[in-house]
């Protein structure tokens, strides 16, 4: 160990031929914090000492630019000549789960052919996660990155944590490494890495996985049985299928596969480093900084794959970390007299307004003669669907349960209706 201180389900996606896009211009909002640049990828310094060296040397930064104070570094394991994929990971106040964690990653890690390394960030930690970490690593067996640090106000939250890991990571791997996240309160299955790893090597950019709650606490399935909860599940599949839809038009998903599941959870993500590279890196945002990277990564063109084949369990507990997330959500359940859903559900109309943008943005790759770099990317463009997330209001429960027949005949009597004639007549 070194220290270094430094102030069988299937697949429900096909890989398409998106032409390669130069470096995507993402909108201002996405990154509105002072980011240290991307470290390029490690090429030498392979040693443990060297890579505790380049974990530092990337957290300076952050430190420079007053997002952390001191931060210390320690590595743990054999290390790898060349990394093919790391599992980044933040942690605050995870001293309880974090076992848990760290023997579903070494089961994942030691199935896996592709050599991996995992990044964890402890941060703002009161309750001795990197204590725990330091005296459960070296039973591993496993390379991992410890990062001990305090993220300052108003920067500590997990989208600048999450971003130092996976910039971590960046800086660690080969260039052409995949970078892998989820979360501490979450157990990873035994093929995790080699299944995501594997999707992003048959051609896909970025990866989203599913999840499951283990063991939820008794509000939660109180929760779950409520009425509620069974139509915001009803409104979420009928959205699904106007997505799916509109996927097919815009050739982000192939015509007549089955609907993604479209979760977009933090816990079950994977991408290639060539595509964080081009975004910039993970928008840190306050919360919601795995959907912030879905729509980053929806600009930028890239072949995204929604698989059931690798699902994590994740918490259902109560007292969660980050605001906007999953224990926020169900704990803001039980005591809202008037509770919204889920932030990307989205109107009848809005979702009319989502096909019609489909057929537009597909007739103008007709009208260019396949000259725009992607009609995916144009279509994303036109939505701009993460602005309108973070300024339009959550639907509330009582129109919701308005909307859900509108919905329901909007696709059955428009928009299926229309893309059966749009496939017949591409010859699909």
């Amino acid at each position: 160990m070194s220290v270094i201180t430094a102030a069988p389900p299937i697949q429900t996606s096909t890989a398409l031929d998106v032409p390669t896009l130069p470096a995507v211009r993402l909108p201002p909002f996405l990154f509105s914090e002072p980011m240290p640049p991307l470290p390029v990828a490690a090429t030498s310094r392979h040693d443990e000492a060297g890579w505790s060296a380049i974990a530092a040397e990337i957290g300076a930064g952050y430190v420079a630019r007053g997002l952390v104070g001191s931060l210390e570094v320690q590595c743990f394991g054999a290390i790898p000549e060349t990394l093919g994929a790391l599992v980044t990971v933040p942690a605050r106040n995870e001293a309880g789960s974090i076992r848990a964690l760290l023997a579903g990653l070494q089961r994942a890690l030691a199935a896996s052919p592709t050599p991996a390394a995992v990044v964890l960030f402890a941060n703002n930690c009161d309750d001795g996660t990197a204590p725990a970490v330091t005296a459960l690593a070296p039973t591993l067996g496993v390379p991992l990155i410890l990062v001990e640090g305090r993220l300052r106000r108003p920067h500590a939250h997990v989208g600048i944590a999450r971003r130092m890991a996976m910039d971590i990571a960046l800086g660690l791997g080969a260039p052409d490494c995949a970078i892998l996240t989820t979360d501490a309160d979450t157990r990873v299955g035994d093929g995790w890495v080699r299944e995501l790893t594997r999707l992003l090597a048959g051609g896909f950019d970025l990866i989203c996985g599913d999840f499951e709650i283990e063991d939820p606490a008794p509000e939660v399935r109180g929760l779950q049985r409520h009425p509620l909860w069974r139509m915001e599940a009803r409104y979420a599949a009928l959205q699904n299928r106007v997505q799916h839809a509109c996927d097919q038009v815009i050739g982000r998903q192939p015509v007549g596969g089955a609907c993604p599941h479209y979760v977009e959870a933090g816990a079950n993500i994977a991408l290639t480093a060539g595509l964080y590279r081009r975004l910039g890196g993970l928008p840190p945002v306050a919360c919601s900084e795995d959907r912030a990277l879905v729509r980053a990564a929806e600009l930028a063109g890239a072949r995204i794959c929604y698989t059931e084949r690798a699902p994590v369990q994740t918490s259902g507990r109560l007292d969660g970390r980050a605001p906007g997330g999953l224990a926020a959500t169900l704990s803001r359940r039980l005591v809202d007299a008037a509770p919204k859903l889920d932030q990307r559900l989205r109107s009848a109309a809005g979702l009319r307004s989502r096909w019609t943008n489909a057929l537009r943005a597909a007739a103008h790759r007709t009208a260019t003669d396949g000259r725009s770099a992607s009609t995916a990317a144009y279509h994303a463009h036109m939505e701009n669907e993460w602005q309108r997330s973070v300024v339009e209001p959550p639907l509330a429960a009582s129109t919701a349960g308005r909307e859900l027949p509108r919905l329901g005949r909007l696709l059955s009597f428009e928009i299926e209706p229309a893309l059966m004639q749009w496939a017949a007549e591409i010859g699909r």
